[in-house]
This record gives C-alpha cells, sequence and structure tokens, in this order.
C-alpha cells in the first residue's frame, strides 16, 4: 500500500465527517465528494475495499456517541485522568468515573473559594482516586448562534458532566500516578523560572518552552489571534524543529557527546518534553514526527513522508478520536500535508525569504476555511506580517527562550541580563504590531463558511497548487483569481437574499435583538446588554455573544443602535460593541442620560445622534419606526423607555423597553387603534407590566420574553404568563429556548427556536 496512505486517510477523515454532519444534513456532500473522488481515480477492486472500510472506519471512531450521564449515586468514585488545568480564577481536571466510561469535569472557583475548597483541590495528582458527594450538572451549552458551545467541546472528549466544587462538597482524593511526578517536577521547574525570571520574560519562556500562555496578557494572545500569529504561540513542529536543531549543535559541537549517542538521547529527551509542554496534539504531533523522520534516517528505511505523515494521522485519531475535533490538531496536520505536497513548487525557489513567503502563504490559504467556520473572519495583511514575525520568532525568540531556559538553571547570572536584552528588543517588536494593529488592521468578516463553499474552495486551492507544481504559473494565477472570487460570492450572499432576520439574542437578564433587513439594506441593534455591575468582566456579553453572532452572520457595519434606556441590562455592551464595529448612529430619547463611559466613547467616534420621542417617525434604510414613547419625562428610565412600532414583512413588531403599566395605558390613551402582531414583553416579563387591557388591544399572536435562566428577579413573573395564556399567545423565552430568529419575507414569517410558530397556520 506504499504511496497510497494518504487517500486511506482522506477517506478516513471523510467518513468522520460524514458521519458527524448527518443530522445538520449536509453528510451528502462529503457522500458526493467521495462517490466523486472514486469515480475520478477508479481504483482497483482491492483498493476500493481498502478506501471503503477506511470510510467507514473513520465515521464509526470519530462519531462514537458519548457516554451519556447517567444518575450518579450519593457518592462518585473515580480516577483523575489529568492533571490540574490552572487558570486565573478556576482549577478544573477531568475525573474518569469507576467501573464506567463516563467523565465528570471537577471546576473550583478560585476567586470564590475559601480555605476548604483549596484543602479539597491539594491532593488533586493525575492517577488520585477520589470520592466526591455533590450535585452533578450539565455543562453550558451554546444558546446563541456562533457562540462557542463548551458542552459539545467538552461531549467530544467524553466529558458528560460537570461538579462544580464549594465549601459544600465532601471530597476525599489519594494515590497519585507515575505521570504526578513528572508533573510536580515541572511545576518545580516552572516555580525556579518564576523566582529568576521577570514576569514579562518568565510569561514568555513559559509559552514557548512549556506550552502554557496562561501568563501571557490577553491582550496579547488577542493581538495574535487578530493577525493569525497565534500558531506562534503554540509550540509546534517549528518548536520542536528548533529544540532539536539547538540540542544536536550543543552536544555534538561541545564534545559532550557523540553524534549517535546525541540522537539516543533525544530519543529519550523528547517524549518527555512533550509531556512536560503540556501534551497538546500539535506538541505530539511535531515530537513524533521528528523521532520518526530520525529512526527512518537512522534505519535507512524506504517509507515516504506523505506515507509516514498519513499513518501518524491515522493512528492519533484512532488512540484518541476527540483530536478529530481539535482546531489545533487540524491546523497542525493540514499545514503539514500541505507543506509536504508543495515540496516540487518550494525546491524551485532559490532564495530562502522567497521560500518563507511561499510556506506563509500556503500556510495562510489552506487553514481559511477552518478559520472562517470558527472565527468567521481573515486578515489579508496577516500574511505580510507573517513574513516578518515567522523568521523573527524562528530565529530569534524561540532560540532566545530555548537558550534562556538552560542559563536560568545553570547559569543564573546571565539570566537577568539576558531578560533585560530580551525585553527591549521585543518590547520594540510587539509595540511595532500595536501600532500596525492600531492603523492597519482591516479584517474581511465573511461569516461561518458553509461545507459546500468550503469544500469547492479547497478544490479550486488543489487546482491552483498543482499547477505550481507544473510550473504554470499563469494559469495558478487565473485559479487563483476564482478561489477569490468564490469567497466574494459567499460573502455577498446577504445582499441577494429576500428574507430578513430579527434575532433576540440570549444574553441572560437583558435585551439584546439584532434586525437585519432583506437584501442586507441594513443591520439595526436594538439594545446591547452588559452583565451585572458585579461581574469582572464587563465585556464578557459583548465578546462571547453579541460579537460572535454579527460575525458569523458576516455583519461588520451596524447601520443603527437604538439605546432604549441607560439600564445596564440594556446598553452595558454598547461602548464595546462601538469598538468593535462600525456603527454610523445611535438613536435615544430626549431623556437618555449618558454614562461617562459611554459619553466618552461616543465622543471619540464622532456617532450621529438621534434623540427620538414619542410622535415621531425615522425612516432608516428604507425601514420605517414609528416612536410612540417616551412623550414627556417620567422622571423615571425604565418608564421613558423607547418603543418603537414597525413592521417586518406582513407582521407588525411593538419593541416596547422596560415600560410599565401606566406607560401601556398612555399608549392605548394616545393610540387607540394600536395593534401588533408581535410584542416584545416589556421589563423581561415583569409583573410591572403587560396588563390584561393591553394585551387585549394589541391583539397579540407571539410575545417575546427576552430574561435570564434562574435569574434572581424571578422572570418572567407568573402573572404576566398567565395574562399571555389566557390571551392565547404564543410564548417565546430565551431562558428557556435560547435565541430566539424570525425570519421572514413580504408574504411569510416564521419563528425558529426549539418549538416553531408560523404565521400561516394562525
Amino acid at each position: 500500500m506504499r504511496g497510497y496512505w494518504h487517500i486511506f486517510a482522506v477517506a478516513f477523515v471523510l467518513g468522520g465527517l460524514t458521519f458527524s454532519s448527518w443530522q445538520e444534513g449536509t453528510a451528502i456532500i462529503y457522500i458526493t465528494l467521495l462517490l466523486t473522488g472514486l469515480f475520478i481515480m477508479k481504483p482497483s477492486k482491492h483498493r476500493m475495499i481498502m478506501i471503503g472500510s477506511f470510510y467507514l472506519l473513520g465515521g464509526l471512531i470519530v462519531t462514537g456517541d458519548p457516554p451519556a450521564p447517567g444518575k450518579p449515586g450519593p457518592v462518585i468514585t473515580g480516577e483523575l485522568a489529568t492533571i490540574p488545568n490552572e487558570t486565573d480564577n478556576s482549577i478544573e481536571v477531568v475525573m474518569k468515573v469507576t467501573d464506567s466510561k463516563q467523565k465528570v469535569l471537577l471546576t473550583a472557583f478560585v476567586e470564590n473559594s475559601s480555605a476548604s475548597v483549596t484543602a479539597l483541590t491539594a491532593d488533586w495528582q493525575h492517577g488520585a482516586v477520589c470520592q466526591v458527594q455533590s450535585a452533578v450538572s450539565l455543562p453550558p451549552s451554546a444558546t446563541n448562534p456562533g457562540e462557542f458551545d463548551y458542552r459539545d467541546y467538552l461531549s467530544h472528549k467524553g466529558i458528560t458532566s460537570q461538579i462544580i466544587i464549594n465549601e459544600a462538597t465532601q471530597m476525599t482524593c489519594s494515590g497519585s500516578s507515575w505521570l504526578a511526578l513528572l508533573y510536580e517536577q515541572r511545576k518545580r521547574l516552572l516555580n525556579a523560572y518564576e523566582e529568576n525570571l521577570p514576569d514579562d520574560v518568565f510569561s514568555w519562556l513559559t509559552a514557548l518552552v512549556f506550552g502554557n500562555t496562561d501568563g501571557l496578557d490577553n491582550t496579547i494572545i488577542e493581538l495574535f489571534r487578530r493577525w493569525n500569529l497565534s500558531h506562534l504561540l503554540a509550540i509546534s513542529g517549528l518548536h520542536i524543529g528548533l529544540m532539536i536543531a539547538l540540542l544536536l549543535y550543543i552536544l555534538y559541537r561541545s564534545g559532550i557527546t557523540t553524534v549517535e549517542k546525541s540522537f539516543w538521547f533525544l530519543f529519550f529527551f523528547m517524549p518527555l518534553y512533550a509531556l512536560f509542554a503540556g501534551g497538546a496534539p500539535s506538541v505530539l504531533r511535531a515530537v513524533t514526527m521528528a523521532l520518526l523522520g530520525m529512526l527512518i534516517l537512522k534505519l535507512r528505511l524506504q517509507i515516504r513522508l506523505l506515507d509516514m505523515l498519513s499513518l501518524l494521522l491515522l493512528s492519533f485519531l484512532i488512540i484518541n478520536p476527540s483530536y478529530f475535533y481539535h482546531l489545533g490538531f487540524q491546523f497542525s496536520f493540514l499545514v503539514t500535508f500541505a507543506i509536504v505536497l508543495s515540496n516540487t513548487w518550494f525546491n524551485r525557489t532559490s532564495s530562502k525569504l522567497f521560500l518563507l513567503s511561499k510556506i506563509s502563504l500556503l500556510s495562510q490559504l489552506i487553514i481559511l476555511p477552518l478559520q472562517l467556520f470558527n472565527f468567521f473572519q481573515f486578515n489579508p495583511l496577516s500574511i505580510f506580517i507573517n513574513l516578518i514575525y515567522v523568521p523573527y520568532f524562528s530565529f530569534f525568540v524561540i532560540p532566545y527562550m530555548i537558550f534562556l531556559s538552560f542559563f536560568t538553571l545553570f547559569v543564573p547570572g546571565l539570566a537577568s541580563l539576558g531578560s533585560e536584552i530580551f525585553l527591549l528588543i521585543h518590547g520594540f517588536f510587539l509595540e511595532v504590531l500595536r501600532q500596525v494593529d492600531t492603523f492597519l488592521y482591516y479584517p474581511w468578516i465573511i461569516g461561518k463558511i458553509t461545507p459546500l463553499f468550503s469544500i469547492g474552495y479547497y478544490i479550486l486551492l488543489a487546482l491552483m497548487m498543482v499547477k505550481l507544481e507544473n510550473g504554470e504559473e499563469r494559469k495558478a494565477f487565473n485559479t487563483g483569481i476564482l478561489v477569490v472570487t468564490l469567497l466574494i460570492i459567499f460573502s455577498l450572499k446577504p445582499y441577494f437574499s429576500k428574507e430578513g432576520t430579527i434575532t433576540i439574542l440570549d444574553i441572560g437578564q437583558g435585551d439584546s435583538i439584532v434586525v437585519e433587513l432583506p437584501y442586507r439594506k441594513g443591520v439595526f441593534l436594538i439594545d446591547a446588554a452588559g452583565p451585572s455591575h458585579f461581574s469582572k468582566n464587563q465585556k464578557r456579553i459583548a465578546d462571547n455573544v453579541i460579537r460572535p453572532f454579527l460575525q458569523s452572520k458576516g455583519i461588520s457595519d451596524i447601520d443603527a443602535i437604538f439605546l432604549s434606556h441607560e439600564d445596564s441590562d440594556h446598553v452595558g455592551s454598547v461602548p464595546y460593541v462601538i469598538d468593535q464595529f462600525h456603527v454610523e448612529k445611535l438613536i435615544t430619547s430626549p431623556y437618555f442620560q449618558f454614562s461617562e463611559a459611554l459619553q466618552k466613547k461616543v465622543s471619540e467616534e464622532r456617532l450621529r445622534i438621534i434623540r427620538a420621542k414619542g410622535g415621531d417617525s425615522l425612516v432608516l434604510n428604507g425601514q420605517r419606526f414609528a416612536i410612540l414613547n417616551p412623550v414627556k419625562d417620567f422622571a423615571e428610565t425604565n418608564d421613558n423607555s423607547l418603543v418603537m412600532h414597525t413592521s417586518f414583512g406582513m407582521d407588525t413588531w411593538l419593541f416596547t423597553g422596560d415600560i410599565s403599566v401606566k406607560v401601556e395605558q398612555e399608549l392605548l390613551n394616545a393610540f387607540p387603534y394600536l395593534q401588533a402582531d408581535v410584542l416584545k414583553v416589556a421589563h423581561h416579563g415583569s409583573s410591572t407590566s403587560s396588563s390584561q387591557a393591553f394585551l387585549e388591544s394589541l391583539q397579540v399572536k407571539a410575545a417575546l420574553i427576552s430574561t435570564g435562566k434562574d435569574n434572581r428577579y424571578g422572570h418572567p413573573h407568573k402573572t404576566t404568563i398567565e395574562a399571555l395564556s389566557q390571551q392565547e399567545i404564543s410564548i417565546f423565552r430565551t431562558d428557556l429556548q435560547g435565541a430566539i430568529q424570525y425570519k421572514y419575507t413580504e408574504d411569510d414569517g416564521t419563528f425558529y427556536t426549539n418549538h416553531t410558530y408560523d404565521r400561516k397556520k394562525r
């Protein structure tokens, strides 16, 4: 089977994609791709059977159902299967339940922990046997489009439930494994570095040598992500290659040992280093591939590099199927496969700088669909930034950190001087990147790419690379234009869609509604709630819910943000949305009082502010909004909420902010013939709103309640639910159903949640 293992590996991956996407309805795409490939290749009967076998094997192994969470007994006994993962606010470890395939995530929040919780986690060591008596819960899942799904992420690792460790938890742990001793040495080593190095240098050393980026400032991590430089922060083939080269040079050139003994030392040392570096899939792949390559050279085996890489891929996925869903694993193997397959194109390059440019370009192109699927955007200028910072990290930062790690242990006197030199040089390069980010960051927000477009992209990219391999540069250039054209077509899809969408995001206790007009004529945001004032991370909702949703839809510009009133549960995320998106105007009432933070942001951005009051009518991008409230100053923020009436398709909508029954009656008096098919229920379903008279007069068909799950206010109040039910109004709640979407055309409109409402059926 020599020379065919890459075909079997592709069949295996296609099987995994087919079976994992069966419920999404996209499996037919992968089946068609497989059949098309077989038709083109026309393999022999024997190879056809092999391809089919690997295809089925991939589907069965990768998509095997995780064990369902069973009913826990009074005490759960299990063995800790990972080392504790410590962050600034929590400690996590995975426990494998005894006599079961179930895995449970144990989480202790440091910021809320007491001495008793610290004592409970003190014995968390790999291999320890623990008994836990505590409530078991399901990990949180995504309730909004574009949001990271933590439950799904854990499920792919076989983790089905979670236990929050607190003062009330009864827990005992004892024992450990040999790996615990290794990790304990790792911890002591890190403590030694922390004592002898400045904080900034220590954080970079632990990231680049030990694979722990927790010490790096979040702004640095975000900066590298924005410029597609995150691969430099993860230990991969680049780091492992440099590590091996430096160790060979030091051991051989210094005369410490022979080349033969150096090779055997690396065979012993590198697996240990992989564990010391955290054992991430990219590290394991790089170390395994490097050692296999050395072994092949040593034994003079005739094995093709592509076959070795394919067998390595199959081995990893069979041993640990969860790697199939690991983004770092996907990036690592895709880039490596692309580089190996493009060897002829690379060999025609004499200039090392030009060769580096080719590798950088190919690496960016090969992972682009994965990047768009997970992060929804692409920064075209990042290709040029990589040409600067990849060599900088390759020839200075990573080697410097490796040397500094040795000097700190064996010649600590040089560590201080070495740290100062590093901070001087590295600080300059980081500042240059910050300045570039300030003035030249123009991301192309395309949206979440579909499997069909991804496959089309890879087919065109493969054709382009074949042309380059054959030296047909002009034809390759023309195919490259088709690749870009395909991405442009995908990004323009919303501008040709006659369907509009209103999305009530599930942001907890607050309001945040996104309006997308048909043909992308306009995008409006009605409120943008922030977390409670007690939250340490005031950007949490903007970063985790609002931004991912907008970017997943390919939205980078917001035509207007309506600010109903100044409470944080309606406008707390607005300053951060203004930072992250181009916002054209803000629409408020005459009585809206800007907070200091929001006023500063508005002044800096020079946004157009429109103050509308009851009786006004606004036409924005062809959409008419009738402003019904406030007609006067009620001297109360909730009652001064903007109340807007508009039509989407054949349904009329009423947005009510947080008005009370008193204002509802004012509206009935001022607009006796007011009706609305869809009502955004005021004040999150509080008993202070939604009177019987108001609902009867409006003749509402569907009511939307935006409220937090198990919130401390008891919203929505049972009297409100009863009033809506008495009118036989369909009720949609974010606390029960997550984000609520209404898709409409000129003559149709349908709500989408776990339960569907169609106006044609009423």
